[in-house]
């Protein structure tokens, strides 16, 4: 029978071992009988992880990428018999980072240097933002040595990344984490910023952003709040719009992306002819 066993950092102590196929009776019987004298007792932090999961029928995959999340190492075992480690738990390892530090532009090249570390086999690169939770099991860039560049397709804010190097012998280190700023892209629009005599209908014009599904575009008399919920929305870069003459008005454009939005076009103002 094939078992996995969960282990924390300093492997003290394991979480249930789990086997990846449905068995008999005998064998349940013998699975349970090896639990209670092998292994004694279940790792508070692992059932804190949610790995102490029931024994039952799962993938091996499954498992590799549970622990990958929890940072737990995984062995691989027939019954009594040790077949290897599948997951590591990563080592500290201050490397030598250079790039990304200053702030990147939406749809322009993020480019990773670093330091090579010795005896790499690979590296996985994790970038994400600061106010959501990494994805142990999904890496930005793999790649086996630098520099190497992507395009920011993230929005603006603080981007959190770092660094897992699968060594030579299969081991695994993990850097520190660094951050870097994602930047609303700077976009050409028309009309300019204080435009005067601009006649009616006026064409609002901005420059496209990749992966924008649709824009909407706020227009409201200079004196007034832009109201949420009241703007109009096209899927091109314009929008022709007839308004009253001897006004000052402001706009603004937001990309709208997947589920989410920015300001491309920050408020600007301008006066009807």
């Amino acid at each position: 029978m094939i078992l996995y066993k969960f282990l924390n950092g300093d492997k003290t102590a394991s979480a249930k071992y789990i086997t990846d196929a449905f068995y008999d009776v005998n064998e349940l019987k013998s699975l349970r009988q090896f639990y209670v004298t092998e292994l004694r007792e279940v790792s508070p932090e692992i059932v804190q992880a949610g790995i102490n999961i029931e024994v039952g029928m799962y993938n091996e995959v499954d498992f590799i990428n549970m622990a990958k999340i929890a940072q737990l190492t995984l062995e691989k075992w027939s019954d009594n018999t040790f077949l290897g480690t599948l997951v590591s738990v990563p080592e500290d390892e201050n490397m030598e980072i250079t790039s990304p530090t200053d702030p990147v532009e939406y749809g322009d090249d993020i480019e990773f240097e670093w330091t090579a570390v010795e005896n790499a086999s690979f590296y996985e690169i994790f970038v994400y933002p600061e106010t959501k939770p990494v994805n142990y099991t999904s890496p930005t860039l793999t790649v086996i040595n630098g520099p190497v560049s992507m395009k920011n397709t993230f929005l603006p804010g603080k981007l959190n990344f770092f660094f897992l190097v699968t060594m030579e012998d299969g081991s695994t280190k993990k850097s520190q984490v660094l951050s870097f700023e994602s930047k609303a892209p700077v976009v050409n629009a028309t009309p300019a910023a204080a435009a005067t005599g601009v006649a009616s209908p006026v064409n609002l014009e901005w420059d496209a952003v990749d992966g924008a599904t649709d824009y909407s575009v706020y227009v409201v008399e200079a004196t007034k709040d832009f109201i949420p919920n009241e703007f109009n929305k096209t899927t091109s870069n314009q929008l022709s719009i007839a308004l009253g003459t001897g006004v000052k008005y402001k706009w603004m454009v937001m990309a709208n992306i997947g589920n989410s939005s920015m300001v491309i076009v920050p408020s600007r103002e301008f006066t009807v002819a």
